[in-house]
């Protein structure tokens, strides 16, 4: 088998991964909100945690979506894929500092690890 089609379907299956972990990542943003308005200490952070968890499934389904979309386009190395991909990865990373900027955790810990 030729290289570039491993490496195309490698992509292909890889984006399709990423789609399923943030539908689940999605998903399962309600019962985290819920366990943590249970707890007392963290009741006053569980809306900003929340939307931060919720972007973060989201983003992580669209880089899936978008990874499945530009694999034809990264086989080829044609300029269109290379563009959806450093929009995406923009997307992702103002969209995960406005994340964290509202979520107003109060660990520095957080911040540097973004």
């Amino acid at each position: 088998m030729d290289r570039r089609k491993i490496i195309s379907f490698w992509i292909l299956i890889t984006g399709i991964i990423i789609s399923v972990i943030g539908i689940l990542h999605i998903s399962f943003t309600p019962a985290m909100y819920q366990q943590m308005l249970q707890d007392p200490t963290l009741k006053e952070k569980a809306p900003g945690f929340a939307y931060f968890f919720a972007f973060c499934g989201f983003a992580i389904f669209y880089a899936g979506l978008l990874t499945i979309y530009s694999f034809h386009g990264l086989r080829k190395l044609e300029k269109w894929a290379w563009s959806i991909a450093i929009s995406a990865s923009l997307f992702l990373a103002i969209g995960g500092i406005s994340a964290i900027a509202f979520a107003k955790f109060g660990n520095l810990l957080i911040y540097v690890m973004c």
